[in-house]
């Protein structure tokens, strides 16, 4: 069974896309990762969840709409949580390479005006140092690690969940890629909702996608093919997706 065939036009907005998916298959696996311990899976409805949750973290801090929250991370089901829950609480992402220097993280958090930003453990100390550098930057929110103050579980399990995502429009920002900077400095590419949902919808012209297909997350997630293509895409038909450890041939072929 397919999510219902509602008309594009009736979303307006990425997270109207997956709270449709997570109504449909609430108990389908949606992302999976592999941990020390084994696969760690969370379904649909444990997504919105913890999705509902961050949006009430970052709005009980003061994030409004249309401001901006970066993500600098390494591909897991952390990081597609600090997307849908910075969309549902109306604010604008702005992803970072993972293999950049925190000081052009800074650079670019300082032009887009950043309020917050969820990194992964790896990252936090360098953000920190950095921190005083970026005038409109509130808070540093870190994603599972071993301080529990700030690691994201705390926020998972403790926060009120925000109930239902803040309205937004089609012609409303969504994302702002920041270009590679190979020939000058990096341009924010400005994507709204709109541009998104005709992405997904003129791809599904092209390709059939249903609740039984599985993805197998490669790509670094912050690059809009990856995002679009290996997140978004099989997270509006229910489907599942893996991230690769690594890409080492044999941990990737394990995945």
């Amino acid at each position: 069974m397919r999510c219902p065939d509602i008309p594009f036009a009736s979303f307006q907005k990425i997270p109207d896309l997956f709270l449709n998916a997570a109504r449909t298959y609430p108990e389908h696996p949606f992302l999976r990762i592999r941990r020390k311990e084994g696969f760690a899976t969370t379904t649909y409805q444990g997504t919105v969840e913890s999705v509902r949750r961050i949006a009430r973290t970052l709005r009980e801090n003061g994030l409004s709409p249309g401001e901006r929250v970066a993500i600098a991370g390494e591909n897991c089901p952390e990081w597609i949580f600090s997307y849908l829950g910075v969309l549902w609480a109306g604010g604008v992402v702005v992803p970072l390479d993972s293999r950049a220097r925190a000081a052009e993280w800074a650079h670019l958090m300082r032009h887009s005006e950043c309020k917050f930003i969820f990194c992964s453990s790896e990252f936090y100390e360098a953000v920190e140092e950095l921190s005083d550098t970026i005038p409109t930057l509130r808070k540093i929110i870190r994603f599972p690690g071993e301080d529990p103050g700030r690691a994201l579980p705390s926020i998972l399990e403790t926060q009120e969940a925000l109930p239902e995502p803040e309205p937004r429009a089609r012609a409303d920002m969504a994302v702002i890629l920041y270009t590679s900077g190979t020939t000058g400095i990096s341009k924010g590419v400005v994507l709204s909702h709109g541009n998104l949902l005709a992405n997904l919808e003129q791809v599904l012209t092209a390709l059939e996608i249903n609740e039984r297909d599985r993805f197998l997350s490669v790509l670094p997630i912050h690059h809009s093919f990856e995002a679009t293509c290996g997140f978004l895409l099989p997270m509006m038909e229910g489907a599942m997706v893996t991230f690769v450890r690594s890409m080492k041939s044999k941990e990737l072929l394990e995945d």
